[in-house]
């Protein structure tokens, strides 16, 4: 998204990825895929004494998009104008009749009053309209400063302009064809920071594609996720690492330490050596790493 390559960027919009995955699989995921893309916006901490604001906020995101699927012409499924209904509402609808000003609390309960009638993908939307509804105004502003908050980062150009269209599918990488190359190629700052939601939506949302379009490829697809430790957990990864061979899939992870692996997955991390094929260990500085981790790992394999 910031041009940092030579190569021409594409788009990738993760809305039309699932309408991909729904025709190639002959089935809908819709709910699954959405629920996995606000997972990634959405990350519970371990120690979190209060969830509910971030599960809530959850609990909307995913069912917004789902509504921008099943109601918005082509042009506005993506998740930059499901933002800008997330902030703005139906404004187009709710100008006040006297001074011709937009009502923004009216905008927004007619998004709310909208999603709750939206009978599609088996009432996965009306339920969160009817939470939103249903909930005191303080907990209905807390929970949307929440949402808008994790994501904000749909207000970069650079975000904007790769996310509204889409110029690859993911199902074209489960292929026997092969030939298919894609590079996700960011600074490493953004990627620890602003843009690491945005990373593992689109990570999750590639290995899910992966895991739910049935068998496996003669020569697999191989992908390589850097700084898997910084951008955060990629829920379902830990679980699928293992099984990715049979879905036509080589995943190699890149961690500067393991505490920062630990970090992310805080109850799965010794998963991810435990069920590699390889473990490779590059010119580490990191005390644990060197000094327990790999030196016992040494040790039992002599």
């Amino acid at each position: 998204p910031y041009g940092v390559t030579r190569f021409p960027c594409a788009s990738i919009n993760v809305l039309a990825q699932i309408d991909a995955l729904n025709r190639r699989a002959g089935r809908d995921y819709s709910t699954v895929m959405l629920h996995a893309v606000a997972e990634c916006n959405f990350p519970q901490r371990p120690n979190d004494a209060n969830p509910f604001f971030l599960q809530s906020a959850a609990q909307l995101w995913g069912p917004l998009l789902g509504h921008v699927m099943t109601t918005e012409p082509p042009p506005r499924r993506n998740t930059i104008h499901a933002y800008y209904l997330l902030t703005h509402g139906y404004a187009r609808f709710a100008h006040n009749a006297h001074n011709g000003e937009i009502d923004r609390e009216l905008a927004l309960t007619m998004l709310w009053r909208a999603m709750a009638d939206n009978r599609a993908l088996g009432g996965y939307i009306s339920q969160a309209g009817a939470m939103m509804l249903a909930m005191p105004e303080r907990t209905r502003a807390d929970v949307l400063a929440t949402c808008r908050t994790h994501l904000q980062y749909h207000l970069h150009p650079q975000v904007r302009r790769i996310s509204q269209n889409n110029d690859i599918l993911f199902t074209d990488l489960k292929d026997a064809r092969g030939g298919e190359i894609l590079y996700l190629a960011l600074p490493a700052g953004e990627m620890r920071s602003a843009l690491a939601p945005w990373v593992r939506q689109t990570m999750a949302v590639l290995l899910k594609t992966f895991e739910l379009i049935p068998g496996g490829l003669r020569h697999p697809c191989h992908i390589y996720l850097e700084e898997m430790g910084v951008i955060g957990a990629i829920p379902g990864l830990a679980e699928a690492a293992p099984l990715l061979r049979q879905y036509g899939a080589l995943l190699t992870g890149i961690v500067q330490d393991l505490p920062l692996l630990r970090r992310a997955y805080p109850d799965s991390w010794t998963g991810f050596l435990a069920n590699a094929d390889v473990v490779t260990w590059m010119g580490g500085e990191d005390a644990e790493t060197m000094n327990d981790t790999m030196r016992k790992a040494l040790a039992e394999g002599i």
